[in-house]
């Protein structure tokens, strides 16, 4: 290569343009300050300490300078002056107090920096993120008679505030009322095949040989499993429920966060959503979302849970129209009807079979969100599309309790939720891998969800 090769090589060299860096997104940068303060604690090498602590430290120092200034009046013959006391006890009292009271409040700085910034990410909030969670405190408080709910919303932050660790590889949410809670803990696993009824079909004595569940990875999933744990309710018994404060219900949410999911979906994904929208509409001149809206407002009105009175009633209007249809009726229509009738006497026999206490359950439930790991579940059903909400799944395999990570529901009904666990807990042998496995279940207040969907809808 002669010389003005090398030139011309060395000038293409210098004047190639660098990549661009794209900056930072606040979120970026709240994780690198979130980083930085992380290593300033670690090289602090500094525990707050406690006021007890700090007497201690104070009568330990004061114990020092009283043995030191002994030493020195000895020494002299004579006893120091009010000046010398004083410089003595500065350095050997005043100053120690005074930079373990620098050290902790540096220390409480950083870390109430850092929880705060945890806070604004875990809620995926913008640069107005303080000013969006006052609005939240001063709307709760404008409807709260006694503070609870403004209690339950301060615990909420409180919990969104500390890193939010991964509960599974393939985390997947199962959303059921109390009562099929009760039987997934007692059967051993979430599982639906006939005379195996566990979870949503608990109640409703469906025997549908799949179980749903809401797999994780979608900015819809959490939304969805809340959702579908609602309809498993007769009236709200949360200490803070969203559409209280702001006169909206989590249906609208779903909307929301469809809509505004689908242009980040993949292609066949949007093909399956957009398909099934389209299926919907028929011939109807609509609005995807006025649609959308129709729909889920639909199934809100769905419920989950065993009314024992009106299902005696329907069995005996059902054998009626059976007779009737039995005179003359085709036979698929009378099977029909068998059908309907055998799901209704399996309900009420097994209402009339339930303690007192499942019996409520039943009736009344609360709604609840179990987290299970999910990575061993077939990739067909993980993979497979079932809906136009595209992180619904459903699976013919029994979901183990050893699988179980985490179980949500109302502040109020958790001591409940802890009891069923201890028992299930205590029925299996101590060297049982599911018993361990439920003694890590951590069990979460639903309210926290409906706080963190309050800050979202101010957002």
């Amino acid at each position: 290569m002669n010389d003005h090769e090398q030139q011309s090589n060395k000038k293409e060299i210098i004047e190639q343009p660098k990549a661009e860096v794209a900056p930072q997104t606040i979120t970026e940068k709240r994780n690198s300050r979130v980083e930085q303060i992380n290593k300033e604690l670690a090289e602090y090498n500094h525990k707050a300490a406690t006021q007890e602590e700090m007497d201690m430290i104070q009568v330990k120092r004061e114990m020092e300078y009283q043995s030191k200034l002994a030493e020195l009046e000895s020494g002299l013959g004579k006893r120091l002056g009010d000046e010398s006391t004083e410089m003595i006890h500065a350095n050997l009292v005043d100053s120690v107090i005074e930079q373990a009271q620098k050290e902790n409040e540096r220390f409480d700085s950083l870390a109430a920096e850092k929880k705060r910034l945890t806070l604004f990410n875990n809620l995926e909030l913008g640069g107005n993120a303080e000013e969006v969670i006052a609005k939240a405190r001063k709307l709760i408080k404008e409807k709260d008679s006694d503070g609870s709910k403004t209690k339950v919303f301060e615990e909420a932050l409180g919990h969104y505030s500390r890193p939010q660790e991964a509960l599974a590889d393939m985390p997947i949410y199962h959303s059921t009322g109390s009562y099929g809670l009760a039987k997934i803990l007692e059967h051993g696993a979430l599982e639906s095949k006939k005379n195996i009824a566990t979870g949503e079909q608990a109640a409703t004595g469906e025997e549908i040989d799949t179980t749903s569940f809401v797999i994780g990875g979608y900015d819809q999933s959490e939304t969805v499993s809340y959702f579908y744990a609602r309809k498993n309710e007769q009236q709200s018994r949360l200490a803070l429920d969203k559409k209280d404060i702001m006169g909206i219900g989590c249906e609208e949410d779903i909307v929301k966060t469809v809509f505004a999911e689908l242009p980040k979906l993949g292609a066949k994904e949007r093909v399956q959503v957009e398909s099934a929208i389209k299926i919907m509409k028929g011939d109807k001149e609509i609005s995807d979302e006025e649609l959308m809206a129709e729909k889920m407002q639909g199934l809100q009105e769905r419920k989950y849970y065993f009314d024992p009175e009106q299902s005696r009633k329907k069995l005996v209007a059902l054998n009626e129209e059976r007779d009737r249809l039995k005179q003359g009726g085709e036979q698929w229509k009378i099977d029909k009807k068998s059908q309907e009738i055998a799901k209704l006497e399996n309900g009420i026999r097994t209402y009339e079979n339930e303690t007192p206490e499942m019996r409520q359950e039943m009736t009344d439930p609360f709604p609840t969100i179990l987290i299970y790991e999910g990575k061993d579940l077939p990739g067909e059903d993980l993979d497979t599309l079932t809906s136009g909400l595209v992180s619904e799944r459903r699976t013919k395999q029994p979901i183990e309790n050893g699988q179980l990570k985490e179980i949500r529901a109302p502040k109020n009904e958790t001591n409940k939720v802890k009891r069923w666990l201890e028992a299930r807990i205590d029925s299996l042998p101590q060297d049982s891998p599911e018993r361990q496995a439920l003694s890590d279940v951590k069990i979460v207040p639903l309210e926290y969800f409906e706080a963190k969907s309050i800050i979202k809808v101010i957002e």
